[in-house]
């Protein structure tokens, strides 16, 4: 059974990915691992040091209750989509997300993650501005970010983007696993420019 972690701030964002990982993990008859990152605002201990504990202990509190309070509402929209079969667990970890992330993909031996972004225009401020942008480079797992605006429907089509460089290969056959796992087809797709060392002849072979 395939491992997905989703994690989630309960947003409008993260509640719309929810939607694409729960079909996500029914194509791939996997398991959700549920993850609230939270960090604690800096506070200075020796400026604050009679009240530290109080303020630490809390931010934690209030974080569980929140987590405590959505996590119903997530079964509660699996149920709705008849998806309430797929196992879900959770986490809550204080500290930064992808520090989270990577921890947890160690820990739960995660195999995908799936995860909601802001939408922002242009690469560079998507890989620059959002959190699923700075998780996206930095893990070594498949993840699929899900823009608010993308409306769920099933996976016919994957594009795979290529140099046709040796290190490409191993991600494609990965693609390809999952491509095959649910019926869809694959698209390889190369920009040629005028500077590219890729020729025709290369690509045929």
């Amino acid at each position: 059974m395939k491992r997905i972690l989703f994690p989630t701030d309960f947003s409008e964002i993260a509640t719309h990915a929810f939607l694409h990982a729960l079909e996500f993990a029914n194509l791939m008859d996997g398991e959700l691992i549920i993850l609230h990152s939270y960090e604690l605002l800096a506070f200075d201990e020796d400026f604050f040091h009679e009240n530290y504990s109080m303020i630490y202990d809390a931010v934690t509190l209030m974080e569980f209750d929140r987590f405590k309070d959505e996590l119903p509402k997530m079964h509660k929209l699996a149920q709705a989509l008849s998806r309430d079969q797929i196992k879900m667990t959770h986490r809550l970890m204080e500290g930064n997300l992808l520090t989270n992330v990577r921890k947890a993909i160690i820990e739960d031996q995660i195999d995908f993650v799936v995860m909601g972004t802001s939408g922002l225009t242009g690469w560079e401020s998507f890989f620059a501005g959002s959190n699923s942008g700075s998780v996206i480079i930095r893990i070594e797992v498949p993840m699929l970010c899900v823009p608010l605006a993308a409306k769920y429907r099933p996976i016919k089509n994957i594009g795979f983007t290529t140099r046709f460089r040796d290190k490409d290969k191993q991600p494609l056959a990965e693609v390809l696993k999952i491509a095959k796992k649910i019926n869809a087809t694959v698209k390889c797709l190369y920009v040629k420019t005028s500077t590219s060392d890729v020729s025709f002849e290369t690509i045929e072979k």
